[in-house]
């Protein structure tokens, strides 16, 4: 398999595609070259989910992701692969259009904590505060009951 700056630097790769495609997209060819690959490897290793979520490369969320990644340069697909590539090793799975148009953009660090657990409080709470707010909660509780009496 031709890694990715093989693909999106050959020549031939263009001229196939040209010769393949009558009607020309809204995108540049360096564009859909690049999530071909990118497309083919996650159809690779996601299998039958990824084709049930997204489809192959003839549908709908293929060709919206070529218009939404139209404007990116082919280093910042390639880098954008690559990154994908590192989160996916490193257990971050989860993809969509915009996380990857982040990762080519290397703007993906303000996406990490959405997909992180949610911290623990540093602040760890006494017996006592925890005893206080318990109380609390019950008499609140109380209070609706004695409401809907």
């Amino acid at each position: 398999m031709k890694s990715i700056d093989q693909v999106l630097n050959s020549a031939d790769a263009s001229k196939s595609y040209s010769a393949s495609h009558s009607a020309a997209p809204s995108w540049p060819v360096h564009v859909e070259l690049a999530l071909l690959s990118l497309w083919e490897g996650l159809i690779k290793t996601k299998g039958p989910s990824w084709l049930k979520s997204f489809g192959g490369v003839d549908g709908d969320a293929f060709k919206s992701w070529c218009k939404m990644c139209s404007e990116l340069s082919k280093e910042q697909l390639m880098h954008g692969i690559k990154e994908y590539v590192k989160q996916a090793e490193a257990g971050n799975e989860f993809i969509n259009a915009f996380i990857f148009k982040q990762y080519c953009k290397n703007k993906h660090k303000c996406l990490a904590p959405a997909h992180k657990p949610f911290p623990k409080s540093r602040r760890l709470e006494d017996d006592a505060t925890k005893a206080r707010r318990k109380q609390v909660a019950l008499e609140n509780l109380e209070k609706i009951k004695a409401k809907l009496k």
